[in-house]
């Protein structure tokens, strides 16, 4: 297996701080205004916008299709 048995690689120690930080993430979170800005958009607009663009795409586009010796009177096509 790979991995450093004996402690023979040399530890960066940047990588090491950034590692132990990203584990313990929880107990050192705090509110700011950067976390609020992006707590917001990313869990309220991103979602809402979606949703707005999906909701006026649907009512744009008919794909049902016209079986043989159909015509489009006989459908009830959205408008």
């Amino acid at each position: 297996m790979a991995g450093d048995h004996d402690n023979l690689l040399i530890k960066n120690a940047a990588i090491e701080r950034w590692a132990f930080m990203r584990t313990n993430l929880h107990p050192h979170f705090r509110w700011t205004r950067r976390t609020i800005i992006t707590g917001i958009i990313s869990c309220i607009i991103i979602p809402v916008g979606t949703y707005a663009i999906c909701w006026t795409e649907d009512f744009k586009w008919n794909l049902t299709g016209i079986r043989k010796g159909q015509t489009k009177e006989d459908m009830k096509i959205k408008r």
